[in-house]
């Protein structure tokens, strides 16, 4: 019965483009894959095990964590790293024409050391064009930075950004404001490359209140970071400084979206005078 529906459903659907799987959480099957792609003195951490990895603020209460049970590889290792098991979970059993990698390894949220996470970033760039994109072409994928030092990640999208299947750079929501001028470097990179700036939550991402004290409260206010996230872009001037640069932002919802455009609408209409570097109606601009 729901295979009937969904084909009945598709049948009667206005879209007749590529299906496209916009956020494909990848990964390697351990930090140690990294080793080959990094030079000391940060090659000597993941080595000697002196870095354990990213940790999550909060813990997740399903058995796997934010991952699926079935697509644990029978190897052991962590769901995502298996590229056959993806494929018949992901091109096999659906229609889907492109997969865009967005990764589960984001060092642009690492408090300290940014070399370190620069390094660490350009590292998995270099692991995910060797170790998944020649498996099919079908994968396309994201530059990984680290925002921290937006000059490195300027170098970085220059380094990578004209392979044929990098199609956006990926930068975590979380307390950073990249409407910010000290964040536009990676803006003007991605605009030279012809790349988007693929933007998705991450531990860090916090409401009005700060962080919270639980993982369900985080959640719910995931949209909250993304909301905030395109308000400080919009009314500092971003879209009009990089007129042909294109934002995405992954996994947060879009229902808010018409209760924000209003809203910022409404405002620039009183306020539009203290940002002139806004030249048009913010809705125009998400619209465009």
């Amino acid at each position: 019965m729901t295979t009937t529906a969904t084909t009945e459903s598709a049948k009667g659907s206005k879209y007749t483009g590529p299906i496209i799987d916009t956020d494909i959480h990848e990964t390697f099957t351990s930090l140690q894959d990294l080793v080959p792609y990094l030079k000391e003195p940060w090659r000597g951490l993941i080595v000697r095990k002196a870095w354990t990895g990213i940790v999550s603020p909060l813990a997740y209460w399903a058995s796997h964590g934010v991952m699926r049970g079935d697509a644990l590889p029978e190897t052991g290792t962590g769901a995502g790293s298996d590229y056959q098991l993806l494929k018949e979970q992901v091109f096999d059993l659906y229609p889907i024409k492109y997969g865009i990698l967005t990764g589960q390894f984001v060092p642009g949220v690492m408090p300290g050391q940014f070399e370190f996470a620069t390094a660490l970033a350009s590292a998995y760039n270099d692991y995910v064009q060797e170790h998944w994109l020649p498996k099919d072409k079908r994968l396309l994928t994201s530059l990984h930075v680290a925002p921290q030092d937006p000059q490195a990640a300027a170098r970085e999208i220059n380094r990578l950004g004209d392979h044929p299947q990098v199609v956006q750079v990926m930068l975590p929501i979380g307390k950073w404001s990249y409407g910010d001028p000290f964040y536009h470097p990676i803006f003007a990179a991605a605009e030279r490359h012809n790349l988007v700036i693929a933007m998705h939550h991450h531990g860090e991402v916090q409401s009005a209140l700060g962080g919270g004290r639980y993982y369900f409260e985080w959640h719910v206010n995931v949209p909250q970071g993304a909301m905030a996230m395109l308000t400080s872009l919009i009314s500092n001037g971003v879209f009009d400084k990089y007129p042909s640069l294109k934002f995405a932002i992954i996994e947060s919802g879009y229902s808010w979206l018409p209760h924000l455009l209003w809203r910022l609408d409404q405002n620039y209409r009183s306020l539009h005078q203290e940002i002139p570097c806004v030249k048009s109606l913010p809705s125009k601009h998400i619209r465009e």
